[in-house]
């Protein structure tokens, strides 16, 4: 299975002795990319692996790609869930071996249940709805002090 791995170079000696070796036609790294290159690499992908080692508040990239299956590691089973149901619209792993075990999965995803998930908690319209929830709420709070 191809890989192609997009992003910005945060520490350039471990890509160089960690990730450069490893790089042949079929693994390919292409940089950061842009929106509308996100959405191009999406869109022809089978799988996005997201594999994160630092704690992320809220995984965006998942949800933009939402109609994709996904696979997270370490720190994504914990904080992720809002984004990922698991075995549903991509896999929560722990490590790499877990990873590989949920891309040969990939047939159990629906890519129908990933857009109509993205579509059901995270369009425009549901975040701002969700937002005014808890303004509300907070004011209630206040009022009521």
């Amino acid at each position: 299975m191809p890989l192609l791995i997009a992003g910005i170079i945060q520490d350039r000696t471990y890509f160089r002795e960690q990730v450069e070796p490893h790089l042949s036609p079929t693994i390919r790294y292409v940089g950061p990319v842009d929106v509308p290159g996100k959405n191009a690499l999406f869109a022809e992908a089978r799988a996005l692996l997201h594999l994160n080692t630092i704690p992320e508040r809220f995984g965006l990239v998942l949800a933009e790609a939402n109609c994709r299956r996904r696979a997270c590691d370490r720190h994504g089973p914990r904080l992720l869930r809002e984004v990922i149901e698991d075995g549903r619209t991509g896999f929560l792993v722990h490590d790499v071996h877990q990873a590989v075990q949920a891309l040969e999965r990939l047939g159990e995803i629906d890519r129908r249940a990933c857009r109509q998930r993205v579509q059901q908690c995270f369009s425009i319209e549901n975040m701002v709805e969700a937002y005014e929830r808890v303004y509300q709420a907070i004011f209630e709070l206040e009022a009521n002090r």
